[in-house]
């Protein structure tokens, strides 16, 4: 009787020896193979290193998953001249003060890819022509991460919508003292996930801090005014870099598919 309880013992210790070596393993996997999905490879000497552009102060690099936009982020005190005309390979914000804000909105030129098909790479593109690419499906689901090195640090952002905003939308939150107001910050959110082509399994609150990158389009034809924008929220201490969902089956991204297939007149 007592043989065959020491039998019992060992195989429960076997067994629980094992389960703690499988939670270990896939432990060591999610941090060693998962955080690859996005290799983080830092541009803090690249902004320490960059050229001044035209009379533009070099505050930021900017890198996108799966496209060639790895360039850096300009700014300008000058309230009269605050973006320039036509950098290549520059993205540009409207620096407000010196410090890290809770929402950073990065600026580019479309010049080569604002049709109602876009290319997703070409050899002129060398503003934020590549950023299109989100359009389509695939390509968004493979690439979900954003990288904006600021202030000797790489921050990673997990991108949460991609839209096509009408202009006038944009500049409709409420800034003071320099600074969008926490109210501001939700609604943005807000309009940014109902009007995304994809729902994202990523939960963004007006808490996270916010990159929005922002490029022209002419894809619902040229006398509708939008801007482009792919929205990403920082990760969060407890978070690791690793793949997520994302799901497309919305009236956003049926409308615009409609009308890459031509089975929608554009508007």
């Amino acid at each position: 009787m007592k043989k065959v309880s020491e039998n019992k013992l060992g195989n429960i210790l076997v067994f629980l020896g094992c389960l703690i070596f499988i939670i270990v393993c896939a432990f060591l996997y999610q941090r060693t193979f998962s955080n690859h999905y996005y290799k983080v490879d830092s541009r803090v000497k690249n902004v320490e290193s960059a050229e001044k552009v035209e009379d533009y102060d070099t505050v930021g690099w900017l890198k996108v998953q799966g496209t060639n936009i790895d360039f850096p982020v300009v700014s300008s005190q000058d309230d009269s001249n605050p973006y320039p005309v036509d950098p290549a390979g520059y993205g540009w914000v409207i620096k407000r003060d010196a410090k890290y804000d809770d929402v950073v909105n990065i600026n580019g030129h479309n010049i080569f890819n604002l049709s109602s098909n876009p290319r997703k790479m070409a050899k002129e593109f060398t503003r934020f022509e590549e950023l299109m690419s989100f359009v389509y499906y695939d390509f968004a689901r493979e690439n979900k991460y954003i990288q904006y090195t600021h202030d000797g640090k790489d921050y990673i952002y997990k991108i949460f919508a991609v839209d096509f905003v009408p202009i006038v939308d944009m500049n409709i939150f409420l800034i003071q003292d320099g600074k969008y107001t926490k109210d501001a910050i939700k609604e943005q959110i807000s309009l940014y996930k109902k009007q995304s082509l994809y729902n994202y399994d990523v939960e963004v609150s007006e808490n996270d801090k916010i990159v929005s990158l922002t490029t022209c389009t002419r894809f619902f034809g040229e006398e509708n005014k939008y801007d482009f924008v792919v929205s990403g929220r920082l990760l969060r201490d407890d978070e690791s870099i690793s793949d997520y969902n994302v799901v497309k089956n919305n009236d956003n991204y049926n409308r615009i598919e409609k009308i890459m297939k031509g089975d929608e007149i554009n508007e």
